[in-house]
């Protein structure tokens, strides 16, 4: 089998190798074909880099003219088309519009490897030296071994080491890896187990081929890169300087020639002697040298090698223990060296930073954020990144996340619902943004006199993934203010949205429905949720883990409505008497909102919890005396009662050797001791050392087990809904520790 895998690999690479890119280019850019007009190199970056700030900015149609003028020749032009039609195909999942994004990323790999190999032809060729202002240096020993030298214009204050040919080689090597990582990514979003394994090649390829430049530019391999960060706290030396290049580590020819043989196993001791080697490469300038800006180059380079291996360590960090592992501090460092450079995938890097940073209010505590971040950073970057794309909704969703975690719910859930919103404004002749790229380029995008005035651009609220996302931020910001009536309809709208979660959803809305007051609706909702979950499995479909906790949720409570009442059926009536727990209280500990709800919303919470321990405590369940007595030691510790918070959680932890069901709820009480520790002994503020790590690393150690204890029949105890929560509690556990770490 797996020979016959690698034939169909072989075969299939080399088709693409082979393929005639100048034909793939017309077939899907007939209208932008054009003459060999020999535009320079950095003209051509410079488009690409407004076409990623169009398309940033929500002007998809201008950044999708940009790209097309020129992508049949300019490998920076096809990847961009490649792109827009990327994020069109994971933000609508449309199997039609993933098979054209996939042959649109083949396509553009193609040219992208034929623009490489035309620039080695040219770089090859003898350079003659023109105007008379250039005089090559050579050692004392004769002309045959020149040395390195730097070439900067009179009266420049920046000298680059890059030779126009060679920056363009390292730059495709970036574009082919980008089209490496779109390529599969979406083919892990087909049904095919050969996808699956070529995708996993691919990304495999990639990462390597990112430490290996990373390697090469920085001296270090990231483990090395992010031990000494680990140990001092700051960008080791090699970077601290942000205007430091290339040219102080080694020539960028040496860096071509080593990368060129990555796949050697003497790549390592290649690359370790690269730095300590003295570059023999000359350097001349070529007819282009004028108009090449060597900064722009250079800030290109590093923000291209930095992203792509910062994004691949941020969510490698984020993966469960088994498997890969990575520094989340080190990709966090290069990550926004990237986006600090304002090169190409500077704003790209930024997003990346913003949207980890803004998805930890669902995770960590609001005092007890890992200091590799901290908000007034974060805040600057986000205002500078839409103060640069006024008009773009992506900025506007992240700021609506920001808001929340800054303790303004109200305001979150406006910014968010404005996010989710088209912006109905016509571009007209005075706009501007339009202008703007009417002056950068001079030419134009092919639209009539009427249509310049008045064009109805495509925004990224078009797509279907942003509208989900921006609506489940918004309907949990409901659920934290209380609305529980808003909050059902938003995620019952979010349930004819989407096709993955949607019964979980539906279980969401029916919570909200029941914690309104809606009990007959609620039951009914309720109701169909075990007959959906039994379509699915008839149909052959995967049964979601959290839609087999809804499922047996609402199994406990149909059982105990017919223990107190034979032969009944579910109602409001039946259902407000089998329901002691509210549900919509797990969900919101879940999502970690108890430390985002205000002070009068805990007494409230804590006013019903403890009327329902006093009430029903005997007829309650082991579990749900574990899951309540958690509850309420968070609830209490968030109102600062540290004392009886401590005592609720050593009730829950009581328990352990009791459940026999929703152990997780123990592992999460082991968690919540050590987050109460924290604040109850130090107030965790930032120039304060966390005492007591010892403490909780035990903690930590204990949380796991429940996790990970098999019964006789060797299934796990926690149930595969325990498995979802506990990773949740993984991340949970992460940032804490990398909180103790960097204290």
């Amino acid at each position: 089998m797996f020979r016959q895998l690698t034939y169909i690999t072989r075969r299939t690479n080399s088709s693409i190798k082979h393929a005639n890119t100048t034909n793939t280019a017309t077939y899907l850019y007939p209208e932008t074909i054009k003459s060999n007009s020999g535009q320079p190199f950095d003209i051509w970056l410079a488009e690409a880099h407004h076409g990623l700030d169009a398309f940033l900015d929500d002007q998809i149609n201008d950044a999708q003219a940009i790209f097309q003028q020129s992508a049949a020749e300019s490998s920076f032009h096809a990847v961009g088309c490649a792109f827009i039609a990327y994020i069109e195909a994971i933000s609508t999942l449309e199997p039609e519009k993933i098979q054209l994004a996939l042959y649109q990323i083949s396509s553009a790999e193609c040219l992208v490897k034929q623009s490489a190999k035309d620039v080695h032809k040219q770089s090859s060729k003898p350079t003659t030296v023109q105007k008379g202002n250039f005089v090559p240096v050579y050692a004392e020993n004769g002309p045959e071994e020149p040395v390195c030298i730097s070439f900067s214009s009179p009266g420049s204050t920046y000298s680059s080491p890059f030779k126009p040919d060679q920056a363009a080689s390292i730059q495709h090597k970036l574009l082919e890896l980008n089209c490496m990582l779109m390529y599969a990514t979406l083919q892990l979003l087909r049904d095919n187990w050969v996808g699956y394994i070529k995708s996993a090649y691919k990304l495999r390829t990639a990462y390597k081929t990112y430490e290996h430049l990373f390697h090469l530019i920085t001296g270090l391999k990231p483990r090395e890169y992010a031990s000494r960060l680990q140990k001092t706290g700051e960008t080791p030396s090699d970077h601290s300087n942000p205007q430091s290049t290339l040219s102080e580590r080694h020539c960028t020819s040496c860096m071509l020639s080593a990368l060129s043989d990555s796949t050697d196993s003497s790549l390592c001791t290649k690359t370790s002697m690269i730095g300590a080697m003295p570059c023999t490469h000359p350097r001349l300038p070529t007819e282009n040298q004028d108009s090449v800006d060597p900064t722009q180059a250079d800030s290109m380079i590093k923000s291209g090698i930095f992203f792509g291996i910062g994004a691949f360590s941020l969510i490698f960090s984020l993966l469960p223990p088994k498997g890969f592992h990575s520094s989340r501090v080190f990709a966090i460092d290069v990550l926004q060296q990237s986006y600090e450079t304002k090169g190409l995938y500077g704003d790209l890097s930024g997003f990346f930073v913003l949207s980890y940073y803004s998805s930890l209010s669902f995770f960590g505590h609001n005092r007890l954020l890992p200091h590799s971040l901290k908000s007034e950073d974060t805040r600057n970057m986000l205002d500078q990144l839409k103060e640069k794309h006024p008009r773009g909704k992506l900025w506007d969703l992240l700021d609506g996340r920001m808001v929340r975690m800054e303790g303004n719910t109200e305001k979150s859930v406006d910014l968010l619902r404005d996010a989710r919103r088209r912006n109905c404004a016509w571009y007209t002749a005075g706009t501007p943004g339009k202008n703007k790229i009417d002056k950068w380029y001079g030419f134009d995008f092919g639209l009539s006199a009427t249509d310049k005035n008045m064009q109805h651009g495509a925004t990224i609220s078009d797509f279907g993934q942003f509208q989900m996302l921006a609506i489940h931020e918004m309907g949990w910001g409901q659920i934290f203010l209380g609305n529980h009536f808003q909050a059902s309809e938003t995620f019952f709208r979010l349930e004819t949205m989407n096709l993955g979660s949607s019964i979980f959803y539906h279980y969401i809305a029916s919570c909200c429905m029941f914690a309104d007051g809606s009990y007959d609706k609620a039951a009914l909702e309720f109701q169909q949720i075990p007959s959906l979950i039994e379509q699915k499995r008839r149909g052959g479909r995967k049964v979601l883990r959290k839609e087999r906790f809804s499922e047996r949720r609402i199994e406990r409570w149909i059982e105990r409505a017919q223990e107190m009442e034979p032969r009944s059926i579910l109602n409001g009536t039946s259902l407000r008497r089998a329901v002691f727990l509210e549900p919509l209280w797990e969900l919101i500990y879940l999502w970690n909102g108890f430390s985002l709800l205000k002070p009068a919303a805990l007494t409230a919470l804590y006013n019903c919890m403890e009327t329902c321990m006093v009430r029903h405590q005997k007829i309650l369940t082991l579990s749900e005396i574990a899951l309540l007595y958690l509850m309420l030691g968070v609830v209490t510790r968030e109102l600062g009662n540290y004392n009886y918070a401590e005592d609720c959680l050593r009730k829950s932890i009581a328990l352990e050797t009791k459940l026999t069901e929703d152990r997780w709820v123990i592992s999460f009480s082991y968690y919540e001791s050590a987050i109460l520790y924290c604040l109850r002994d130090n107030i965790a503020k930032d120039n304060q050392t966390i005492d007591g790590t010892e403490l909780i690393r035990i903690l930590h150690c204990r949380s796991i087990a429940p996790l990970t204890e098999k019964d006789s029949s060797g299934s796990k105890m926690s149930g595969q809904e325990g498995i979802d929560w506990g990773t949740r509690l993984h991340i949970r556990w992460q940032l804490l520790l990398e909180r103790l770490e960097r204290s």
